[in-house]
């Protein structure tokens, strides 16, 4: 973890890049996390995907001035060339506003997962996160830690893994309700487990894509855009994975 001055001396920079240069610091710290693993299976297995995700987060209706705030994300992923079901993830949670656009977040999801070879099974999550929010001028940024246990009824011992996310949004100027969007999420498992998963490095996203918010007051936002995921598969083939990602904010 970058010490914090560090961290606000590169997001103060930031906003003087180029949005070309934001791509490539994106895309270079996703071939940073796969590439290394990623020697030994020299061709992953290719596949298209289409995920759908609706995620919000806000104040309690009726207590607007409680720092409390609620959670929520469902997902709907498809996979085999958008021709099978892959994955369906609902994630509540609860979190507390901090001062200077950080907060603390935990919560429980929902997984139903089925397998390439057929069959399906549930995973139970519990999480934590904290959340780091700046925005300065037309840039809005996120930084996202997340911390998982993870519970799947395909064995008995407890997976912890951790996720690492930096995003950043440009907010065009000659237009403003459309953005041009970028991130990165890292994935790490933190011990093996007897369902499959192994410590190390476990897969690695980047999404670049645009955004549409009708008005500044609007509730609601899309986002569309092409998500790349490297999925590190030790003893087997690694994959690649192209994939149409549609989300809606509110």
């Amino acid at each position: 973890m970058l010490p914090r001055t560090i961290l606000m001396k590169s997001l103060v920079r930031m906003p003087r890049i180029e949005l070309g240069r934001l791509v490539r610091l994106i895309a270079l710290s996703a071939i940073l996390c796969f590439v290394a693993p990623s020697r030994l299976q020299a061709q992953p297995h290719h596949d298209g995907g289409l995920w759908f995700a609706a995620l919000g987060n806000g104040k309690i209706p009726g207590a607007e001035e409680s720092p409390v705030r609620w959670w929520f994300d469902a997902h709907l992923r498809l996979r085999d060339d958008t021709g099978g079901f892959n994955q369906s993830i609902v994630r509540p949670g609860i979190g507390y506003a901090l001062k200077g656009n950080h907060a603390l977040w935990a919560g429980y999801g929902w997984i139903r997962s089925d397998r390439v070879t057929g069959g399906g099974f549930d995973e139970h999550r519990i999480w934590q996160q904290w959340t780091y929010a700046p925005k300065l001028d037309d840039w809005h940024f996120l930084h996202r830690s997340r911390f998982e246990q993870r519970l799947v009824e395909t064995g008995d011992d407890l997976g912890f893994r951790w996720r690492q996310l930096f995003r950043a949004q440009r907010i065009l100027t000659s237009n403003p309700q459309w953005s041009l969007v970028g991130w990165d999420e890292a994935f790490f498992h933190l011990n093996d487990t007897d369902w499959g998963a192994n410590a190390g490095f476990d897969q690695n996203r980047v999404f670049l894509g645009f955004g549409f918010k009708r008005s500044d007051d609007a509730r609601t936002r899309l986002e569309i855009g092409y998500l790349n995921q490297f999925v590190h598969r030790p003893g087997a083939t690694d994959g690649l994975n192209h994939i149409l990602s549609i989300n809606l904010f509110f």
